[in-house]
This record gives C-alpha cells, structure tokens and sequence, in this order.
C-alpha cells in the first residue's frame, strides 16, 4: 500500500485501510474500489489522504497507536464529557482521567504507529477529537521524556482538557475560563488545570494570557502548547503534510515553543509516514516502508524498478536525505 491525496489520479484504487465517520460508523471499508464521487465526498468531509494498494509495496508496515474500535469509544465518551461542560457546566473528572487510562493502557508504541485520527472524516470541526490527538500527542512526549505513570497521567488529564473554556466562551479568554472552570473541582491537580490556562504562552514572552515566558511557563502547558499548535496545523485547511508541519514547527522553536520539549517532540513525530512517496538526494524515488526509531527525518525507503527492490537505510546511507515528497 501506498498513501496518497485524496484526487482524480486514484479514481479506480482500491482502498487500503477503513475510513470512519466522526460517529464511528465505517463509510468505506478496505478494498472498497474508489470512484469520483466517494472522492468528492471524502474530501467534503476533510479528509485528505487515503492509504490505496500498490502491489510494489506489500509491506509497508502500519501499525495503529489505538485500535480504531477503542478510539472511536473513547472519542463517543469523551464526547459525553464534553456535551456535559458545553450544557450543564459540570465536569465529571472520573470520566477525563478513565479515557487518559484507557490510552495509557491500550497504547501501541512502535516505530510504525499511526498516531493521528486522519482515517476519521468529518473531524477537522470537532474538539474533542483535537482534544484526543493533543492528549496522544502529548502523552508521546511525555513518554520521550522519560516521565513516569503519575506524570503522564496528569499531563494526559491536562492535554484532555486545555480547550475546555471553549465549552463556556469564544475567543481569546478561554484559557482563564477553563482554569475558573477547572478550579472547582479538587479532584484534578493544578499541574493539570495548568494547561488549560497557559497552553498559549510562548517562551518569548509573547502569548496569552499572561505573556509569560520561559521556566515561568510549566512544563506540561510547554508540551501541550507544540502538540496543540501540530495538530491545528496538521488538520488546516491547507492540508498539509506532516514534514510541512513539522517545518512550521520548527520555524517557532525559541519564540513558541520550548527547546527542550521541542527535540523531545520530532522524536515522536514520524515526518515522512509510513507508505508516502518520496525522492532521495540522489534521485531515485520509492516510498517509506518503515520508520528509525528517534529519527524520523531518517526512515526506510524501499525503490523497486521493473524486477528489482532495493532497501535503503537513511540510518546506513548517511549520505542520502528525503529530498521531496512527491505524493
């Protein structure tokens, strides 16, 4: 299998991996046959890219971080949570820490998982599957880091949780709204609420609300802060590929985002995924087959010709780079 745009070049391209609906219903299965309409279709509910077959590359390995059927539970509870802040302005913590203990314990984590929602259409709209995405990003990182369960389980809880003054007001002052809001409830740890309220700050000095920077931001709204800016990017109307993002990122390091947190985040981050086309500095082209544990700018790159496959190593190769994604 390969990834590919979701265009008129895949018109009659069986489909590789499912395609859910935000409420968990499967739209498309795999091998089901695409055809213009189910194109225009996919793409009106924001998906973009779409695994197809490709007989030259059987074994491209992919793995999901969650399987699809505890995600789309999580995702229809956490929704519950959600709906509760949004029409009764009560929050129920025992729900927000039971979904960060479920992706703790029910995480894959290999060189080759999916960590994105990308196969769930209609999701670029939803919070709460923004929501989970920071929450599994996140809890990567801290993973990265070397954090241990308590750790982790209290940042999950933050990362959860950081857009929940979206649920009580727009704009700007969601943060201080989300941390009143989450003051309430003693259940949760101030290291937790704590994202709600600065994962906005720059190291710089120049976010909000407060506009302070550097050790004065705590760790876990740090983490949070690069892991919300990736996915907002990653799900934009621009449809941008992970290695787009990822440059975006990069671009902010020392004014955005932290230095630290940020060399721990593109170990996590798998730049050039699993199936993607690529061209190498010296000019073959292949796709991903799999990915270098730590660094992902240097995965695996299967090229097949007419009889032959060849696979490079940019780990071995270290004379070699991805030079253009040519999806």
């Amino acid at each position: 299998m390969k990834l590919a745009l979701l265009n008129d070049k895949i018109i009659g391209r069986q489909l590789e991996m499912p395609i859910f609906s935000a409420e968990g219903i499967i739209i498309l299965n795999t091998g089901y046959v695409l055809t213009s309409q189910i194109i225009s279709r996919l793409k009106s509910m924001s998906v973009g890219t779409v695994y197809i077959d490709d007989k030259n590359y059987e074994d491209v390995i992919i793995q999901e971080l969650l399987d699809s059927s505890l995600k789309l539970k999580i995702a229809k509870t956490f929704k519950q949570v959600f709906d509760q802040v949004k029409n009764k302005k009560v929050l129920e913590p025992d729900m927000a820490r039971g979904i960060v203990n479920d992706i703790l314990d029910n995480m894959v984590i290999s060189e080759n998982s999916i960590i994105s929602f990308d196969s769930i259409g209609d999701r670029n709209t939803d919070i709460c599957y923004h929501s989970l995405n920071v929450t599994v990003l996140s809890l990567l990182l801290g993973i990265s880091a070397e954090y241990n369960y308590t750790q982790l389980a209290d940042l999950g809880v933050g990362a959860l949780l950081h857009d929940i003054g979206k649920m009580i007001v727009d704009g700007k002052s969601h943060p201080e709204e989300g941390l009143k809001f989450l003051r309430e409830y003693r259940e949760l740890s101030i290291t937790s609420n704590i994202c709600a309220y600065s994962h906005h700050e720059n190291v710089d000095g120049t976010g909000y609300p407060r506009g302070i920077k550097g050790s004065q931001i705590y760790d876990y709204a740090k983490i949070v802060h690069i892991c919300n800016e990736y996915d907002n990017l990653l799900h934009s109307s621009e449809n941008l590929l992970p290695h787009e993002v990822l440059e975006r990122i990069s671009a902010g390091v020392g004014t955005k985002f932290d230095e630290v947190f940020y060399k721990y985040f593109i170990k996590i981050i798998y730049c050039y995924p699993n199936g993607l086309p690529v061209k190498l500095s010296n000019g073959m082209e292949g796709v991903v087959i799999m990915q270098n544990k730590s660094f992902p700018q240097r995965p695996v790159v299967k090229i097949t010709n007419e009889s032959t496959s060849t696979y490079v190593n940019l780990m071995k190769y270290l004379n070699l780079f991805v030079e253009e994604v040519i999806i």
